[in-house]
């Protein structure tokens, strides 16, 4: 989360590459901005080009991954303001009740706003989830399919204060500015034209990653909500740490003689075409690091090209 009374005393605008890869203690934005410095180039994602396989992709490296990223925390900063102060220490049972509530906001809303988006099924709801973590902030992902009273009982009790959204869902957001105008709307840019900075577009957003061990783990990474099959839909926090147990997986390549799934894909899977669920897209940060020298002992042909839809 960005530290509001640091931001203007020369930090390190992103985190510097480690040594040794910290596996289970370290967050999704560590990766990517070490990813950044040390594979620039290396193809994170690709997003078709057309409605056709013919059409081609177009693939997204880690570097422009974190410029739009950057992108998204500095525009919601700019209109939203720095939320909350220097987060306590979360190891105090007064924090710790105050923070995880049994029951009503997941979270709470003066240390974590709570911003939605809903858009297409494309790499903008992972873009705007990261950089709304990094920002001090928390996206929800919504669903069309949700009734309005559904809708506007999640943005209650979520307390959320903006909603980002892609201009072909105009007219489904509308609604709920009206009944909720203290929500500030965010049109997001076309994916194919601009959503991605060119280097120099965009300033590195100052970010300071706490301690692992001091209450990070417990941060929220963003918000999902159940289907609403019985009653209003209700928030479901997906916490940082909830994504280091899956990097931490790579500590133990085999299990028994048999390779752990995410493991294996990562090493001998090349490619990772969107659109894909976001769980996978977000393991793909944390599995597929095209520097890790295991991957060059998979043989070639055993390397392929998959859609990962699942």
């Amino acid at each position: 989360m960005a530290q509001p009374d640091k931001i203007m005393d020369g930090i390190a605008p992103n985190p510097k590459p480690t040594t040794e890869p910290r596996y289970g203690k370290r967050s999704i934005l560590s990766i990517i901005a070490e990813r950044a410095a040390a594979t620039p180039d290396a193809e994170w994602v690709s997003i078709p080009r057309g409605s056709k396989p013919s059409d081609g992709w177009y693939p997204v490296s880690y570097a422009q991954a974190l410029r739009g990223i950057d992108r998204v925390a500095h525009r919601l900063t700019d209109v939203l303001g720095v939320p909350g102060s220097r987060l306590p220490d979360f190891n105090t049972p007064e924090v710790q009740s105050k923070h995880y509530p049994p029951k009503g906001n997941p979270s709470d809303p003066h240390l974590f706003p709570t911003v939605a988006y809903i858009g297409p099924n494309d790499v903008r709801y992972i873009v705007f989830a990261l950089g709304a973590c990094k920002a001090g902030f928390q996206a929800m992902f919504i669903s069309p399919r949700n009734s309005h009273d559904g809708q506007m009982n999640l943005f209650e009790r979520t307390h959320c204060v903006a909603v980002g959204f892609d201009a072909t869902y105009k007219n489904i957001v509308q609604p709920w500015l009206d009944d909720r105008p203290e929500m500030k709307p965010f049109m997001a840019l076309p994916l194919e034209k601009g959503f991605f900075p060119a280097e120099g577009e965009v300033e590195p957003f100052p970010y300071e990653e706490r301690q692992w061990d001091g209450g990070v783990e417990w941060d929220p990474l963003l918000l999902l909500h159940t289907s609403g099959s019985t009653g209003f839909p209700k928030p479901i926090v997906v916490r940082q740490g909830m994504m280091a147990v899956a990097d931490a997986m790579q500590i133990y390549e085999r299990e028994k003689g048999r390779p752990i799934l995410p493991h294996e894909v990562a090493m001998k899977s090349k490619r990772i075409f969107m659109p894909s669920k976001y769980r996978l897209v977000l393991k793909s940060v944390v599995h597929h690091d095209p520097a890790d020298s295991r991957r060059e002992q998979c043989p070639s042909s055993m390397q392929q090209e998959c859609t990962l839809l699942c």
